[in-house]
């Protein structure tokens, strides 16, 4: 047991319970949550953990594998909510809400750049005007082509 345990501390992994049966875990992995963002159908670059600054990782694990994870950043002095995904198979079940109401706890203001932005309004986000959100959208070859992407932001 306490082996398994330490080997949780070297990959920088930490469990903690919410208190229902989904288990949210701190990761710092990012070569997992890459994967999983891609598979998930984001847009998601290597190396984005250095250039977006994330400030915390999410993760629920089952079996194994990830099946929700959100990250937030720490970019033009705000708190950025950069990726939100839930496997396919789990969507719709209220997974992504709860994901991101724990990884909001104690944040003040954050934003966000939405494809699905009903999904965001449902959570208590806005759409707003942001120039410097908006600028990293304006060099993806699918912008206001295939992707209209709204700035939004809660609280």
């Amino acid at each position: 047991f306490l082996k398994k345990e330490i080997l949780h501390w070297l990959n920088i992994v930490i469990k903690y319970d919410t208190g229902d049966k989904m288990k949210f875990e701190l990761v710092s992995d990012h070569k997992i949550l890459t994967e999983f963002y891609l598979d998930c159908g984001l847009e998601i670059e290597n190396g984005w953990e250095k250039s977006m600054n994330p400030i915390k990782s999410l993760a629920v694990f089952e079996d194994g594998k990830i099946i929700c994870a959100a990250t937030l950043s720490n970019r033009f002095n705000r708190t950025i909510l950069d990726y939100i995904g839930v496997i396919p198979s789990m969507q719709r079940q209220g997974i992504g809400k709860s994901i991101f109401q724990e990884i909001a706890k104690g944040c003040g203001e954050i934003y966000l750049i939405a494809r699905n932005a009903g999904f965001f309004r449902a959570l208590g986000f806005s759409e707003i005007q942001d120039n410097d959100l908006m600028s990293e959208c304006s060099g993806c070859p699918q912008y206001n082509l295939k992707c209209f992407p709204k700035a939004m932001k809660r609280g």
